[in-house]
């Protein structure tokens, strides 16, 4: 079963395996660089979780967590 990449905790990484958002979001991640493949690290949490900071690739991310649910890891 796959798991989102809202799900991770504070220092996991993981594999980038699917996104699964409507086309405009899909095309914006990609822009971004998170494509299948990529790998991701959760560096830090807002305090109510929203929104979490990644990195990947050499640089850091902040998305929202609900953005975060169409992301797909292994």
């Amino acid at each position: 079963m796959s798991k989102a990449l809202s799900d991770l905790k504070l220092g996991e990484k993981a594999t980038i395996t699917s996104i699964t958002a409507p086309l405009p979001i899909k095309q914006r991640f990609m822009d971004m660089g998170l494509v299948k493949g990529s790998q991701v690290a959760i560096e830090k949490l807002a305090p109510l979780g929203n929104p979490i900071q990644i990195s990947l690739k050499g640089y850091s991310l902040c998305i929202r967590k609900e953005d975060a649910q169409y992301i797909l890891i292994a």
